[in-house]
């Protein structure tokens, strides 16, 4: 592990401080550049001065330490959260198919059902984790509308587009 460079902590500083001007329109914006400049030191001080420390452009260990914590907020924040891709990996010619009983169909058919509700072409499912005929035909209808095989199985191509259809139909709902 190679170890931290002056530049290093000037880069990191200069990120701390642009996530403040991305939060506060108030708070200078400064190039993530690595160089400490008039720019990074002025937003600094203002940094210091906003938030009740000796405005000396020095990022001291409690200046940075603060800067950090709020750095973390900024992020928790404003980040996208995580997404969780239950598909599995391996093997790769995975399927969920009749008779499988398990969280994943579960996830199917609580997409299938929350699709339903915005293009009102699904019929409503039961969400029991049990990959049963109903489940396989709803899933039959989907992949031939989608130009998919209609083989009622859902591999890593049919849950990628239900997958997509969904995200799209969750940002839908948020709208409105």
């Amino acid at each position: 592990m190679r170890e931290l460079t002056q530049k290093d902590a000037i880069l990191n500083l200069q990120t701390y401080l642009r996530a403040q001007s991305l939060v506060d329109e108030n708070a200078p914006s400064v190039p993530i550049d690595g160089i400490f400049d008039f720019q990074t030191r002025y937003a600094l001080t203002e940094f210091q001065r906003k938030n009740g420390l000796a405005p000396t452009g020095v990022a001291d260990r409690t200046t940075w330490e603060l800067l950090y914590a709020q750095y973390l907020d900024i992020l928790d924040e404003t980040s996208l959260p995580a997404p969780v891709i239950p598909f599995p990996s391996y093997p790769s010619d995975y399927k969920i198919r009749l008779g499988d009983k398990n969280f994943l169909v579960a996830t199917v058919q609580f997409m299938l059902n929350e699709i339903g509700v915005i293009y009102n072409v699904i019929d409503t499912l039961e969400i029991d984790g049990v990959y049963g005929e109903k489940t396989a035909e709803i899933i039959r209808n989907f992949q031939e509308r989608g130009g998919l095989p209609a083989t009622g199985e859902v591999d890593r191509r049919t849950w990628a587009i239900l997958a997509r259809i969904y995200n799209i139909s969750m940002h839908y709902i948020e709208q409105y």
